[in-house]
């Protein structure tokens, strides 16, 4: 989830309004090794129906963030709940999406962020888990990094965008976006595995265990040009149930949708 409507465009790869794929055995690497050392965050939303743990989580938009929060049509109010069977519900409707972040909760520098979620089957949402470190309180910073671990966009079944954006003084500067990574099935409707690894000079996707695409500061435009994700960095958690748009080549929804979000986890590196 890019920060301007420029760069949520751009970042969409698309021709002929269907996603650009990239072929699992072609490009992917398994590293079941690398599942990192401590448990920096973790929930997994145990509980009976009712409020989240918001020593965890907030309501994220235009009332605990800047205007940018609003794209997607996210709308203030604190919408999402535990639904008593272990899940994260993150409703939305034709008009209204929702979002919460970890922003005033926790942060982390280095570490590998893994969401187990069902992205919804109805069309024309924009479901996303993802990454900043800009401030907490949505104030301009000279730099601010943005990872976007999944973008989905659910009138197309059978793949996801996954990239990053460095912003320079509020411009991307690059990568504006990384590949659209086709999984050759319908992942609209199932529980799947979405996880970043951020490292030192190094950002790496993966699907379920998989890795698919990485990137340093040398790559896709960033050579030359401040690197977001230094020691100095405090990256927070967001999880958005958006509503799409016609730049993203989608019709507008027809029907209310769920992102249900079975667990998330931060872990350190491996030493």
């Amino acid at each position: 989830m890019s920060q301007n409507d420029v760069s949520r465009r751009t970042f969409a790869t698309m021709s002929g309004g269907i996603l650009a794929t990239l072929g699992l055995a072609a490009c992917s690497t398994r590293s079941p090794s690398r599942t990192g050392n401590a448990s920096l965050f973790v929930d997994d939303f145990a509980g009976p129906a009712g409020p989240y743990d918001h020593s965890k989580w907030g309501e994220w938009s235009t009332a605990t963030y800047n205007d940018t929060a609003a794209y997607g049509s996210v709308r203030p109010g604190d919408r999402s709940r535990l639904d008593g069977a272990g899940h994260l519900s993150i409703p939305a409707t034709p008009t209204r999406g929702t979002s919460v972040s970890t922003k005033d909760h926790f942060t982390f520098r280095y570490g590998i962020a893994t969401a187990r979620i069902k992205i919804p089957p109805q069309s024309g949402y924009w479901p996303a888990f993802w990454i900043l470190n800009g401030p907490a309180d949505g104030s301009s910073a000279v730099l601010v990094g943005e990872i976007d671990v999944i973008e989905a966009y659910t009138q197309y079944k059978d793949g996801y965008l996954a990239g990053a954006h460095n912003y320079v003084n509020g411009i991307d500067r690059g990568p504006r976006a990384g590949p659209s990574y086709g999984t050759r099935r319908d992942i609209r409707g199932m529980w799947h595995d979405y996880a970043a690894r951020i490292e030192p000079h190094k950002i790496t996707f993966l699907f379920d265990g998989v890795e698919f695409f990485s990137f340093g500061p040398d790559d896709h435009g960033l050579a030359g040009q401040p690197w977001a994700w230094g020691p100095d960095a405090r990256n927070w958690l967001l999880l958005t149930n958006a509503v799409g748009n016609s730049s993203q080549g989608m019709e507008p929804p027809a029907a209310n949708s769920v992102l249900l979000v079975d667990r998330v986890e931060v872990r350190s590196l491996p030493v």
